[in-house]
């Protein structure tokens, strides 16, 4: 299996200050939500956008995919990034678009 290069990937903060990179584990759903104090999103090493975790919510970040087919039967497959956290069923939902333009929302499915 292949796997894709990524636009975006993530960086997790722990309370102890130290941090786990995407590139350290096999996905999100690896590393102890409730330790996360912040999470960034990077681009080549640079961090371009971090929401940090209020002590009592759990850490989001998913990828939202699509899949584009042109008239020549190329396709290009594009994703949308989403960081945040909930808490008691509300949500604070950063996602950045393919493009780089950002929504800050608490509908988790905005986009």
């Amino acid at each position: 299996m292949i796997k894709q290069q990524e636009t975006y990937t993530w960086s997790a903060t722990l309370e102890d200050g130290s941090k786990i990179d995407e590139s350290d584990v096999d996905s999100f759903t690896h590393i102890d939500k409730n330790q996360v104090s912040s999470i960034a999103l990077l681009a080549e090493g640079t961090i371009l956008h971090q929401v940090n975790i209020p002590d009592d919510a759990y850490p989001v970040f998913f990828r939202r995919r699509a899949l584009t087919l042109g008239p020549d039967a190329q396709s290009q497959d594009t994703a949308a990034h989403c960081i945040g956290w909930l808490r008691d069923g509300q949500g604070v939902y950063l996602f950045i678009l393919p493009d780089g333009s950002t929504l800050l929302t608490d509908d988790l499915q905005a986009i």
